[in-house]
């Protein structure tokens, strides 16, 4: 953010007013104010504050993962700006980026707001963040809008509560119906694999079609795409996906004794397979989803598994007619 730039609707009497008495002061001519049309707005057009606007201003650091709603929050911070005053410095950071400073918290001590994965958030509340009822008179009242299943997903840790859900998101599966439905493509494989090209509901029939995509790819070829990516720029964007896998095995992460861990027998073959794809998807090296994404969108992937509300921005392009889901 530019230091002294405040981002308004501009005023434009008020404008036009300092412009021609600056230009006629130039002149040596001495104007008579006349008040054509009203004035109706003390809003600063420019990067000059001024006095009794200085009182106003405060800053806030929020931390955040980038997404669509980052996007959208980002642009309704200037409204946020003009109702109350207050800067919001958005300081935009990858997952794993934002794991490391909250394990090294006190190295960051400007941050005010942390937006962090529901993943990360029971590890790091007690000794990171501040329970909402010390904050002023206490926000522990925004928690009646939900569910009580939901505080305790999103805003509890140990029946205390240290945060409030901001767009809660599951993994889908996307994929383009206009390959899926082609008569071309679904023959092509059906005598390749013998079977009838569906949307998969195992990652078995997932892989399976991943490596059909991948035998038969054409670079540049919209209609002949890679089946699948691996974004694999971060060891947590990699245990997200490898975990989905997991999960779909029947493996779990937290038994009966409340201890995170991992069961060997499924944890080796879902690692095993997981590997093994990544000889036939497209592997890309970021620490975010947003790169697969854009692949997806611009035709360039068949299908496609992601957090739903980084599709938000898809789901509302041209090629959203095209797009199904499970």
């Amino acid at each position: 953010m530019i230091t002294g730039l405040y981002c308004f609707p501009m005023n434009f009497a008020q404008l036009g007013q300092d412009v021609a008495t600056r230009l006629f002061r130039a002149e040596e001519v001495n104007l008579k104010p006349e008040q054509r049309f009203p004035n109706t707005s003390n809003r600063v057009y420019t990067g000059e504050v001024r006095a009794h606007e200085i009182a106003r201003i405060a800053t806030l650091n929020l931390l955040t993962l980038p997404s669509p709603s980052t996007t959208a929050l980002q642009k309704l911070l200037p409204n946020f700006f003009a109702q109350t005053g207050i800067h919001v410095n958005m300081s935009v950071r990858p997952y794993g980026e934002i794991y490391n400073i909250l394990d090294t918290i006190d190295e960051h001590p400007y941050y005010d707001l942390l937006r962090v994965d529901v993943a990360c958030f029971p590890w790091f509340a007690e000794r990171t963040l501040v329970p909402l009822n010390a904050i002023g008179g206490g926000l522990t009242d925004l928690q009646s809008k939900f569910t009580e299943q939901k505080q305790s997903r999103f805003c509890l840790v140990n029946n205390i509560a240290y945060a409030m859900p901001f767009d809660a998101s599951v993994q889908l599966l996307f994929y383009r119906k206009d390959l899926f439905e082609d008569p071309i493509t679904k023959r092509m494989y059906f005598e390749s694999t013998g079977k009838e090209l569906k949307v998969p509901t195992t990652f078995e029939d997932y892989d399976r079609i991943s490596r059909f995509f991948y035998a038969h790819r054409e670079a540049g070829n919209e209609h002949k795409p890679y089946g699948s990516s691996s974004t694999t720029g971060s060891a947590g964007i990699i245990s997200s996906e490898y975990l989905l896998r997991y999960y779909a095995a029947g493996g779990c992460l937290i038994d009966s004794s409340s201890t995170p861990s991992l069961s060997p027998p499924i944890a080796e073959k879902v690692l095993a397979e997981y590997i093994h794809q990544l000889s036939f998807s497209d592997r890309i090296n970021s620490e975010w989803w947003g790169e697969s994404i854009a692949r997806f969108e611009s035709g360039d992937l068949a299908m496609n598994i992601a957090y739903m509300n980084l599709f938000n921005d898809v789901a509302h392009s041209p090629m959203s007619n095209s797009i199904g889901y499970a």
